[in-house]
């Protein structure tokens, strides 16, 4: 909000799971279905994208994995059905997305030695590991973009 329209995020979805990410090297059990997950949150995107941030904080608010069929009912539900859901799901763009995220993934591990998410990058820097506040974003901003230091007042 600060910078208003002088910067975009873009996010990637970065599903943990061996069947759509080369670069994990063993199965984990907690993120078999990111895949999935993956899928119907960027359906949602495509379907109706002022919804997607409600079925992203829906879908990570647990503590253990919803059940994908619940995920896709709620994802119908946001988008306007089912139908519309199948529809965006076809897309051949959302399997892409998943794929060209995880060669962007590749890549910063096999040069940086890095797998730690959220990764954050800017220009030819790359940040590793969350965010927690938004000095520290702002911060990150200052020194990989030459933004100006906060005004002091």
């Amino acid at each position: 909000r600060r910078l208003g329209p002088q910067l975009s995020i873009v996010c990637l979805p970065m599903p943990l799971a061996t069947n759509c990410n080369p670069v994990i090297p063993r199965y984990m059990p907690r993120h078999r279905l990111g895949c999935e997950y993956a899928g119907l949150g960027l359906a949602v995107w495509r379907a109706k994208p002022a919804a997607f941030s409600r079925f992203d904080d829906w879908l990570f608010e647990p503590e253990t994995p919803i059940a994908v069929a619940d995920a896709r009912q709620y994802a119908a539900q946001l988008v306007g059905g089912s139908n519309v859901l199948d529809r965006a799901l076809a897309d051949p763009w959302i399997t892409n997305q998943i794929h060209a995220a995880g060669r962007l993934y590749a890549t910063n591990y096999l040069k940086l030695r890095q797998s730690v998410l959220p990764q954050v990058m800017m220009g030819s820097s790359v940040n590793f590991g969350p965010l927690n506040s938004v000095e520290e974003v702002m911060d990150l901003l200052r020194r990989n973009l030459g933004l100006p230091p906060p005004e002091t007042r």
